[in-house]
């Protein structure tokens, strides 16, 4: 389970483009691919009372009860973007269109997919009015499944869904569309580490580095928390095995003991250490707060997650393994994307003079191209696991 930043996509190519909202009673049954997988594609506008994290509670107003809407937003594909498609319809729509095979199933799997209009002042023709600060986007953006505690004692559900949601904040206005990949990436490493030194930056490859790569790599991350439950904790309630996946060795030279994750992830929360000889975040945000005693250093170790050498997807693959498994199937995801895969994701980094870059303090590493260029070894085992695990051989 997950509390977390910018989510949603899901789509398939089919002979027509409509974006659409309609009204029907509210049901806890809200599946995005009534009709399979050859769509049309429910996407459930959700009000702004739904918590997801309650537990089961006597008072019903204080209870869980799973996330149910009256409207939706249903689209079909291939794009048909015009000047006057609303941004959100349109990041949406290409995001679907963007989603490998293998994850648009996977999404069709779930029990909804919702955009939250919690924090919007207003939510009308796709517009969340407000300004919604990149903080509220990530708390009202979520990915989870159910468990025992949010029902009754000795009256379990026949079913425990399985759902994500998308914050309306990306999209204030109608021409307003969600941040690039690259935008995204830096909003995400700018909330989980507030940097004091000179800011890095990142570049995609340019078919990539769109909106629409961004709500695609978003609606991967949220999903790949509900993958972790399905993986990890097969049994609502029941134990974790990390034994099993990958025959016990996806966390292996990464981690040095894996626990399971609280009930809930807040956003930014990390846990467990790394591997002696690794870098842990605890040591690049202490190195943040002394930015005026040893300015770059910051730089210099977080250097040493993007390195060639380096076990991670990502910066925030580092936070906790739960977060390496989620960010590393994020990554084959846009990887695998199907009409601009990521290529490339190269990050600017500025350390000291003496850091691992002595000649200019710039580092630019690129996992992306890295991993492609086959110099990240472990990373590459990673992704072989999650290749396995979501698309087994026959």
């Amino acid at each position: 389970m997950k509390l977390s930043a910018l989510t949603l996509a899901i789509g398939i190519l089919t002979p027509l483009y409509i974006a659409s909202a309609q009204s029907r009673p509210a049901t806890a049954a809200t599946p995005p691919c009534p009709s399979g997988v050859a769509g049309p594609f429910y996407v459930y506008i959700l009000g702004k009372g739904f918590q997801p994290s309650l537990p089961y509670n006597t008072d019903p107003n204080k209870s869980y009860a799973p996330p149910a809407s009256t409207t939706i937003l249903t689209l079909t594909l291939p794009p048909n973007i015009t000047p006057d498609t609303p941004a959100m319809v349109a990041d949406l729509t290409e995001a679907f269109a963007n989603a490998p095979s293998f994850f648009l199933q996977q999404l069709c799997g779930l029990d909804g997919i919702f955009i939250s209009v919690k924090d919007c002042t207003n939510f009308t023709n796709y517009i969340c009015s407000g300004s919604l600060t990149p903080a509220q986007i990530t708390q009202d953006s979520w990915g989870y499944r159910e468990g025992p505690w949010q029902f009754a004692p000795g009256s379990p559900p026949g079913h425990y869904g399985r759902y994500i949601a998308i914050s309306a904040g990306p999209w204030s206005t109608a021409t307003s569309h969600a941040p690039t990949y690259s935008g995204y990436e830096l909003m995400l490493l700018q909330l989980l580490l507030p940097w004091a030194d000179t800011v890095p930056t990142y570049a995609a490859n340019a078919a990539a580095d769109t909106s629409a790569m961004a709500v695609l790599a978003a609606l991967a991350h949220e999903f790949g928390h509900v993958l972790w439950y399905d993986t990890f904790r097969p049994t609502p309630g029941g134990s974790y095995d990390f034994n099993t996946f990958c025959r016990g060795t996806f966390f292996r030279n990464s981690w040095r003991s894996v626990d399971p994750p609280p009930l809930w992830r807040n956003f930014g929360d990390t846990q467990n250490e790394h591997e002696l000889y690794d870098t842990n975040i605890s040591d690049i945000a202490l190195a943040i707060t002394r930015h005026s005693i040893n300015p770059g250093f910051a730089g210099d170790l977080l250097y040493n997650i993007y390195k060639r050498g380096g076990h991670w997807a990502s910066l925030f693959a580092a936070f906790s393994p739960d977060e390496d498994f989620v960010e590393t199937f994020d990554l084959y995801v846009l990887t695998q994307a199907a009409v601009t895969p990521l290529k490339s994701l190269q990050i600017t980094i500025t350390g000291t003079s003496t850091g691992p870059c002595p000649s200019t303090a710039t580092c630019q590493p690129d996992i992306p191209d890295d991993l492609n260029k086959h110099f990240k070894h472990e990373l590459k085992r990673k992704v072989d696991c999650i290749e396995k695990l979501v698309k087994p051989t026959p």
